[in-house]
């Protein structure tokens, strides 16, 4: 089953520009394939939250999925502010 979470990032690579950040919609973009095909298997949104945090991604749950991720706002999630 490994074959079914592993995504080549080769067939991406034309569509990342010169600085590294890319230009395709969230929901294409290899760095996330992962959560998206986790929720298409049926896994919760507070379980792909729990995993894009883990593994230090932004939690793209709140995100449009048709927009770059460089070209979001990305929201604050689970910060507590203590004086």
């Amino acid at each position: 089953a490994t074959h079914i979470m592993h995504t080549p990032d080769g067939r991406f690579a034309t569509l990342r520009n010169n600085k590294g950040s890319t230009t395709i919609p969230l929901k294409n973009d290899p760095e996330y394939s992962l959560y998206f095909r986790m929720l298409r298997y049926g896994f919760t949104i507070g379980a792909v939250r729990a995993a894009a945090i883990r593994d230090g991604k932004v939690d793209m749950t709140r995100l449009d999925p048709d927009l770059p991720v460089g070209r979001q706002r990305v929201p604050r999630v689970g910060v507590s502010e203590v004086d």
